[in-house]
């Protein structure tokens, strides 16, 4: 069972003739089962398992991190993930469900489903200290109708950001030309071949080509990162080869690309430390600050104006302007899509009662003074 569940076997392979013969090949005496007894020990630990989730959330402030997504067999699903810090310190993940959720996906719907998981699992709203989801406006409106507070997911609010740069306007041509030429190396092992046989004539060890994926936010910068490696490989390939000659940028995209490059380089990093396994809470301020000074402080010129006020205008949309008296209560107050503007409070607090953060460097004296009050009054 344990070998069926761990590696996402199909259930038929109890059953399959060469793998009892593997079974065998090792203990002769071994006792078969059918597909049907394996579903139902599979289920009987399944039942198990919930209730040690039950139990291991029972007393504990939890936060609770949720998502609705539709298969590529066109099913719906919802998951629902409980985490907590136990008795010895530990920080603890408990995967409580990944349950299948037809239906409309409207707000009160989600609102209610979720309610209906926690009910499941023995968990109330009092032990909720928050819940995280991505940005959909769905799922804010859903937070609408929760006792908790709601915190949109930060890496994706950067995302929202940077995205700009890579799709924005005067820029999504230049991106289109880029996946166009690393499509052409990454489906052409030939192509991919001869570009490193100009490495290795240069006495290069060879790279290949990255190609950005849309669930892996960061990548089109790596993507971007490596095209700018091998550019003057690139370029030398295209002198005898019409097909990448076509497909090659031209000295000014390449210098645009170069920009990009520079611009995005530090939120890729931003993004990474923030998809870290551990947590992060509290350096979400500093990471905001930290965002907004990259963007106030990068040259501008003609080739970075639009781009930049582009993604500052985005960025303030989303967090605020980060003028005195504004920080602490910009939450309060809706961004585009009707989304929570702003640092949440709850983020705000966990910053101040860390060690590492308790001065809140960079946060407005009028601000600071509205969040010690709420910690120590």
């Amino acid at each position: 069972m344990e070998f069926v569940v761990d590696t996402y076997q199909p259930m038929r392979l109890c059953e399959n003739a060469k793998f009892r013969k593997l079974l065998e090949a090792h203990n002769s005496e071994a006792h078969h089962i059918d597909r049907e007894t394996l579903r139902n020990m599979i289920r009987q630990e399944a039942t198990s398992l919930r209730a040690v989730c039950v139990e291991a959330c029972k007393r504990q402030h939890l936060a609770i991190t949720t998502d609705c997504w539709t298969s590529v067999a066109n099913e719906s699903y919802i998951s629902l993930t409980a985490h907590f810090i136990d008795e010895n310190w530990k920080l603890t993940e408990l995967d409580l469900c990944c349950d299948p959720f037809p239906g409309s996906h409207i707000a009160p719907v989600i609102a209610a489903k979720v309610q209906e998981l926690h009910l499941k699992f023995g968990i109330t709203d009092e032990q909720v200290v928050c819940c995280v989801t991505d940005n959909e406006p769905t799922n804010n409106a859903a937070a609408d109708s929760m006792s908790y507070e709601w915190i949109g997911c930060v890496d994706h609010l950067v995302e929202l950001t940077t995205g700009i740069a890579f799709n924005g306007i005067g820029t999504s041509d230049v991106m289109s030309k880029c996946r166009k030429l690393v499509g052409h190396f990454t489906s052409s092992s030939q192509a991919q071949e001869a570009l490193e046989r100009i490495q290795l004539a240069t006495h290069q060890e060879p790279l290949k080509v990255v190609q950005d994926v849309a669930t892996r936010w960061w990548s089109t910068h790596s993507m971007v990162h490596r095209l700018l490696k091998l550019e003057s490989d690139i370029c030398q390939m295209a002198i005898k080869n019409k097909r990448v000659a076509d497909l090659n940028l031209s000295v000014t995209e390449w210098a645009e690309v170069k920009v990009l490059d520079a611009l995005l380089e530090p939120f890729m990093g931003i993004q990474k430390f923030l998809e870290g396994s551990y947590v992060t809470i509290a350096h979400v301020p500093s990471v905001v600050i930290a965002m907004r000074n990259i963007l106030n402080n990068f040259p501008v010129n003609d080739d970075t104006e639009n781009v930049l006020s582009k993604m500052k205008m985005q960025f303030n949309q989303r967090w605020g302007s980060g003028v005195e008296g504004s920080v602490w209560r910009e939450h309060f107050t809706r961004g585009p899509r009707n989304i929570r503007k702003g640092i949440p409070k709850v983020v705000l607090l966990a910053a101040a009662v860390d060690p590492r953060f308790k001065h809140l460097n960079g946060i407005p004296s009028a601000d600071k003074v509205q969040i010690t009050n709420v910690n120590f009054k």
